[in-house]
């Protein structure tokens, strides 16, 4: 694989395609893909990440897209307001879901662990012929 064969994977992998489909657009096999990510090291999986980011980013700016083009339609039909919020929180929602899955780090559901540690627990010695 060429520099510019892993360029053109990453544009197509910043555009949404998959990885099979960036793979077919640079004409190039997975093994091979492997291989060049091997031999340029970190440099190569920035670029391939920041392509990621990229795709996730247009998808934030999808989504306020969306928003803004369902509030000109509530403006425009008031009487529909109801069922275009609900298509737009549908629509937010779905961009929100896929985020969350490609980037689970940045996008997820954030967990939060509490935990008291300042009980100490003492167990006392057996009693000789308790069972």
């Amino acid at each position: 694989m060429t520099d510019q064969q892993f360029q053109i994977f990453c544009d197509s992998i910043s555009h949404g395609k998959s990885i099979d489909d960036s793979l077919l657009a640079c004409k190039t096999a997975w093994a091979t893909l492997q291989k060049y990510l091997d031999e340029h090291g970190e440099k190569s999986e920035r670029k391939y990440a920041r392509a990621r980011e990229k795709y996730l980013e247009e998808h934030l700016t999808k989504r306020e897209s969306i928003i803004d083009k369902y509030k000109k339609e509530i403006l425009a039909n008031p009487q529909c307001a109801n069922a275009l919020s609900s298509m737009c929180r549908e629509e937010c929602r779905q961009i929100e879901w896929e985020l969350s899955r490609r980037m689970p780090r940045k996008y997820g559901d954030r967990i939060q662990v509490d935990a008291d540690l300042s009980h100490h627990v003492v167990r006392l010695p057996a009693k000789k012929g308790a069972v």
